[in-house]
């Protein structure tokens, strides 16, 4: 998995909505190395879930806070934010296009570019 390349400069909403995205991914591809190459919708949104506990353990910060982040902040609903995930995980660029509507700082920009 490529890593997104942050630093100092960058905000820590956009940040944290990428390592969701990242952390997701991963997940994603570690519960999809099975026998039979599938998983349910339902086990997908389980995993979305486990990956915010993560990312809000990651970042020592509440899930409900990441959760806000990936959500009101980017003014996007919840099962919109999993659509967006699931059409990353698949090569989309949906997620990228809502983040730069939502980046103020170049720094930002190069990372959601990354995604």
């Amino acid at each position: 998995m490529a890593q997104t390349k942050r630093n100092a400069d960058n905000s820590r909403r956009i940040t944290e909505i990428l390592i969701v995205a990242e952390k997701m991914k991963a997940n994603l591809t570690a519960a999809i190395d099975t026998p039979d190459g599938t998983i349910s919708m339902a086990d997908a949104r389980a995993i979305l879930r486990k990956t915010y506990a993560e990312a809000a353990a990651a970042a020592g910060l509440s899930e409900s806070t990441i959760r806000d982040k990936c959500t009101r902040q980017i003014d996007c609903s919840a099962d919109t934010f999993f659509e967006e995930l699931m059409d990353y995980y698949f090569g989309g660029r949906k997620l990228a296009e809502r983040l730069k509507k939502y980046s103020c700082n170049p720094a930002d920009d190069a990372c959601i570019e990354s995604l």
